[in-house]
């Protein structure tokens, strides 16, 4: 098993399964980095629908985050409800702990978790969603040395949260999620051996 050398975390909220899903519809399977997706969800949600949902979209390896596990390249872990999703190096953690900008899980919580573990091997990708959860913790990433994505507010059903990391900080790249799913393929190639 590779070693996991890339990290890119997802964040949305309002709109955001449909936008996950839909940047998971164009990436390569055989990406080579491990993805962290937070969605704010309803107290009652069940994080396996969603990632049955995922399943329709792409062949990545999808899955509900749990503690303790050591995460994969070419695998999708998504925040379970009511938990913060944190990232240490080889492995995640799952734990109740406090809301933050009124979240369990928060977007800021698992980026700077990332950033604090894997500095400029992270990719940080906000989507559509209302509010500002997020602006924080892609500064961070930014502030590590990072790459940051923010979907175009023009595209996103909810804008806030892109435009709230976008009156923060410069980010690398604001574009359309089918753009997007191009940069992280072209960036995270696998180089393919020969025969």
């Amino acid at each position: 098993m590779n070693e996991v050398k890339n990290i890119v975390v997802i964040g949305a909220s309002a709109g955001g399964i449909n936008s996950v899903s839909s940047l998971l519809s164009g990436l390569s399977v055989n990406i080579d980095a491990a993805l962290f997706v937070v969605i704010h969800l309803g107290i009652n949600s069940q994080p396996s629908v969603i990632i049955d949902i995922f399943k329709r979209y792409t062949d990545l390896d999808c899955r509900v985050a749990s503690n303790n596990l050591k995460f994969e390249n070419h695998a999708v872990y998504l925040a379970p409800v009511n938990h913060q999703l944190l990232i240490e190096k080889k492995v995640m953690k799952v734990r109740k702990g406090a809301p933050e900008n009124h979240y369990r899980p928060s977007i800021d919580v698992l980026f700077r978790s990332a950033a604090a573990a894997y500095s400029c091997c992270v990719t940080g990708i906000i989507l559509s969603g209302m509010l500002d959860d997020g602006a924080s913790g892609m500064s961070t990433i930014k502030k590590n040395g990072g790459v940051c994505m923010v979907q175009d507010p023009q595209e996103a059903q909810f804008p806030d949260m892109p435009v709230n990391v976008l009156q923060t900080i410069q980010v690398d790249y604001t574009t359309g999620i089918d753009q997007m799913a191009k940069l992280l393929n072209e960036r995270f190639a696998v180089a393919q051996a020969s025969d």
